[in-house]
């Protein structure tokens, strides 16, 4: 993994606007960036504390027919299924209520709240 500081400058104003629009509590001048994945962390308390990635930052939100949403061309992973591919307990049955509007990009790993997928509902008839 090469990681170094960020040159802001040769990003878009557009994109750090949108960086710092997810990371509002973030100073640009603690973010470290891995080439390799395109991707932003910052550490916290000794930990690497996933802020995003070019993809997941700067990509068109969309969803699927499956229902699955979509950022660019990364299909977001449902918080639930990253909770069973993992085998990780969730503690408190309240949690695994909202872990259902939880997402994770694949790529960088940032936990994303912003999104509900929606539904089409067909009525059902009967007769």
């Amino acid at each position: 993994m090469m990681s170094f500081k960020p040159e802001w400058q040769n990003f878009t104003k557009d994109f750090i606007e949108k960086f710092s629009k997810i990371n509002p509590k973030i100073n640009l001048s603690d973010v470290n960036f891995d080439s390799e994945k395109k991707s932003f962390y910052i550490i916290q308390n000794g930990n690497k504390r996933p802020l995003g990635c070019v993809p997941c930052i700067s990509g068109e939100t969309w969803q699927n027919e499956e229902g699955d949403i979509v950022i660019g061309n990364l299909k977001l992973m449902n918080y639930v299924n990253y909770v069973q591919e993992n085998k990780l307990n969730i503690l408190n049955p309240i949690n695994e209520q909202f872990a259902s509007n939880v997402w994770i990009c694949p790529n960088c790993n940032r936990i994303i709240f912003d999104f509900l997928p929606r539904f089409d509902v067909m009525p059902i008839v009967r007769n």
